[in-house]
């Protein structure tokens, strides 16, 4: 009767600890052009996703960009989002990790492209899941 009493708890604990693990999935996204590398990083924890987006200005010139426009589509689910008027750090970059989204819906499989618009120019970059 006292084993009961002792491997009991025990059970109890691991089946709780079992119930509090979340359902993770990272999916990276990446793609570059001529004058640009863009990732796009996917983190998805019990249906929510959360994405942040790294664009790398390749070209010559970057203290030449004073603003630029993205934007990021998902031909997969049709979802989209961008930011107009973003600047580049001193290297070249520009991050943004602050994008959510309350369901899930980026897949392995999805087909990600990158629209930029700087100093008149126009690049896009199709984005595929990184290995």
């Amino acid at each position: 009767m006292k084993k009961i009493f002792v491997i009991l708890p025990i059970l109890a604990g691991i089946l709780l600890l079992a119930g509090c693990q979340s359902d993770e999935e990272n999916l990276n996204f990446y793609g570059s052009s001529d004058n640009w590398t863009a990732e796009i990083i996917t983190e998805i924890i019990d249906g929510s996703e959360k994405n942040e987006i790294i664009l790398k200005y390749n070209g010559d010139g970057a203290g030449t960009i004073s603003k630029f426009n993205y934007l990021v589509e998902n031909n997969s689910n049709n979802q989209s989002f961008g930011a107009n008027d973003v600047s580049l750090k001193e290297d070249g970059t520009y991050t943004n990790a602050n994008l959510a989204s309350n369901s899930a819906s980026t897949t392995k499989d999805d087909q990600i492209e990158v629209t930029i618009d700087w100093n008149d120019q126009t690049e896009s970059i199709i984005l595929k899941k990184k290995e």
